[in-house]
């Protein structure tokens, strides 16, 4: 009897159309969404959460330079602080306001403030930085101190 039972699922599955069988990518690539909005608490921030700016770093023989892409952020609400061989960058993108009679379809852009610490490569003269900020990429190059004579220490046996 079981056998039989099986066939008959069998060709019940087989009547369906495939669209019911399996949800569709659309409503599986939904569902990922919302787990991940779930996850990282994103659902509750909106278009306002906190993002962080893509950047490059890189040094000479004499300066560590950082590169951060920060478009559409105004110079004034940015505000940068080092400290030995760290570098933290605050600011705030502030939203666009919708036009009477648009509405937005999709929404990609990111608002809202941001706050990045990075390690660097080597300490740095915090009084010799210098910060420029021109068609929304903000660089900021970081005077090197002089390395710091090592000392050797003799390990003696006992």
């Amino acid at each position: 009897m079981a056998p039989e039972l099986a066939r008959r699922r069998g060709r019940e599955m087989m009547a369906r159309p495939m669209s019911s069988l399996f949800p569709s990518i659309r409503e599986q690539m939904d569902r990922i969404s919302r787990m991940f909005d779930e996850l990282f608490g994103m659902e509750e921030m909106g278009p306002m959460a906190m993002w962080s700016p893509p950047l490059d770093i890189s040094e000479t023989n004499d300066k560590v330079i950082v590169t951060a892409d920060l478009p559409g952020i105004k110079p004034d609400n940015l505000e940068i602080s080092v400290s030995e061989n760290m570098l933290t960058m605050r600011g705030e993108k502030e939203e666009e306001r919708e036009e009477e009679g648009k509405y937005s379809f999709c929404r990609e852009r990111r608002y809202g403030s941001f706050s990045r610490s990075i390690e660097l490569p080597t300490d740095v003269n915090s009084d010799k930085v210098n910060a420029t900020y021109r068609n929304g990429v903000l660089k900021i190059e970081m005077q090197k101190l002089p390395e710091r004579a090592r000392k050797k220490i003799a390990v003696r046996s006992e």
